[in-house]
């Protein structure tokens, strides 16, 4: 949310020839009186859009402005938003969104299933119908993306679970405001048939509020090399709390080197087990090229966070990261 000092930081920065000619205006022979209410509501609008300006220059929008684009409020711990009132209940079942986590470009959206009447949630649930769109300044549809669903059983209260919605997007989302509908709550059937439990829907409106807490990780000099003998250099390693992302040199190009190649990355936890990602790996080079550039990135199947990551197998190599 804008502080008192940014919002009169934005005030001084407007445009001197706008008061030059409201100056201009004044001096005129002719002067022509505002009702007190207008000029009221012309100040209001100057303070907002002094806001706007503030803070669409960072790619954010202030929680302050979501409930005029029909979100609510977020608040910010430790990197992780919080949403305020973003529940909503249908048929006997209510969705409440608890936390927001990512970086500029991806983030992970924590919910909470809860089955009102307090039994246990029945087995091998799924949402049939189930739509995110994010909009920017009360216009939805800004740039592409896509996401997915997962569900995790509460073994401390059976009658609630968790839904992660991971979502990536190819313009900034943080500060976007969002509205999520889930829909038709089915459980399937080992025969492949479903049972409809609830209709729904359930929409809420949310501020995507968060901190990239994404983290720069300088690494000693170390090569890879994958199972088509292409030796991989990473030149830089950056980790947020749903993703993991590599700067990449490829040290050898040969002739039937593919763009998009197959790199095999495991994420080594604290507690030694390993969780295989599913990433893309690019190269960037033309015909003739003996080197080349390229990227890494993935998102984890549940955020991380950097104390539970104690290193990385790329391909058969393993890397250990330096604690944080």
């Amino acid at each position: 949310m804008m502080n008192r000092e940014q919002l009169l930081d934005s005030l001084d920065q407007l445009d001197d020839a706008l008061l030059l000619e409201a100056d201009r205006a004044r001096q005129q022979r002719t002067r022509r009186k505002f009702p007190r209410g207008l000029t009221a509501a012309a100040c209001v609008l100057l303070v907002l859009l002094a806001t706007l300006t503030v803070e669409a220059r960072s790619g954010a929008v202030s929680s302050l402005l979501a409930p005029l684009f029909g979100g609510t409020r977020t608040e910010i711990v430790d990197h992780i938003g919080s949403p305020i009132g973003a529940s909503v209940s249908a048929d006997g079942y209510t969705i409440t969104a608890d936390a927001i986590i990512g970086d500029r470009y991806n983030l992970a959206v924590v919910y909470t299933l809860t089955r009102d009447d307090g039994q246990p949630l029945p087995e091998n649930l799924r949402f049939q119908e189930w739509e995110t769109r994010y909009k920017f300044l009360g216009f939805f549809g800004i740039g592409s993306g896509g996401g997915s669903l997962t569900g995790i059983k509460n073994e401390e209260d059976p009658s609630q679970c968790q839904i992660i919605e991971q979502w990536s997007g190819d313009v900034p989302l943080l500060g976007r405001m969002c509205r999520t509908t889930f829909g038709k709550l089915v459980q399937w059937h080992e025969d492949g048939t479903e049972t409809l439990l609830a209709e729904g829907p359930w929409t809420l409106s949310y501020t995507a509020s968060y901190t990239d807490a994404t983290e720069t990780i300088r690494l000693p000099e170390t090569v890879v090399q994958n199972e088509y003998g292409v030796d991989l250099e990473i030149e830089k390693l950056r980790l947020s709390p749903v993703g993991l992302y590599m700067d990449l040199n490829f040290l050898t190009v040969l002739d039937d080197t593919p763009k998009m190649l197959d790199v095999p990355v495991s994420i080594i936890g604290a507690d030694g087990t390993e969780t295989q990602l599913s990433g893309n790996c690019g190269a960037n080079y033309t015909e003739g090229d003996t080197t080349a550039n390229g990227h890494y990135t993935a998102m984890f199947p549940v955020p991380q966070f950097r104390e539970e990551i104690a290193g990385l197998r790329i391909c058969d190599t393993v890397v250990w990261l330096p604690e944080s």
